[in-house]
């Protein structure tokens, strides 16, 4: 098991400022650092920064999600759901450039936005179908591929861990699991650590925050 740092807890953009920051969780003992790639526009600062947390000895994992409606997987729009495909393969530049182990966030769908009502079929089948045409390139970046379910007040797509079981049974896609966030399990499970075994025993469990 490997322990790193979300660098969410300085920034949502990681610059020549945090290198000390990076420096001292080095020296503290964390094995890597989560990397946010919000913005994935510029693969040349991500190439730069893998080549910085290199130097420094720290592993990198990236966390990333849908920015707004126009680039949404669950979007009946076909050319909303081309934005994901395009903000999606981006990202993946981004995190192959930085040389990240893992990619993970709630990248099914964008924060905030709700229906009113609960997942549709047609939505998680959209959805799907977004992830599939990202999956190979996933896969050619040798990256494990972690959907996190998000509490109720953020997202409506997947929430729990049984929600996103069953949407991994959907997919269908080899490299793509769960992230398992205490935070929101707290939220969302009625047993948080029940939710955790089940996933598990279903080798599903790809992170954890």
């Amino acid at each position: 098991m490997k322990i790193g740092m979300n660098l969410l807890l300085w920034t949502g953009h990681v610059t020549q400022e945090h290198i000390p920051v990076l420096e001292a969780l080095k020296a503290t003992g964390f094995d890597g650092v989560e990397v946010p790639v919000f913005d994935p526009s510029d693969t040349t600062h991500f190439k730069w920064l893998g080549g910085v947390l290199a130097d420094i000895g720290l592993q990198r994992t990236a966390v990333a999600l849908i920015p707004d409606e126009a680039h949404s997987p669950i979007s009946a729009d076909a050319a909303a759901r081309q934005g994901g495909v395009d903000h999606l393969s981006r990202v993946i530049d981004c995190c192959a450039a930085m040389g990240a182990q893992a990619l993970v966030g709630p990248w099914f769908q964008p924060l905030g936005v709700f229906s009113g009502e609960g997942p549709t079929d047609a939505e998680l089948d959209r959805c799907a179908s977004v992830h599939r045409l990202v999956a190979p390139l996933a896969r050619d970046a040798g990256l494990i591929c972690a959907l996190e379910p998000l509490n109720r007040f953020e997202c409506y797509l997947l929430n729990t861990c049984e929600q996103s079981s069953a949407y991994l049974e959907r997919l269908n896609e080899p490299g793509f699991g769960i992230l398992y966030d205490t935070f929101h399990a707290n939220i969302e499970e009625k047993d948080p650590l029940a939710a955790l075994r089940t996933a598990y025993a279903k080798g599903q469990v790809n992170h954890v925050h």
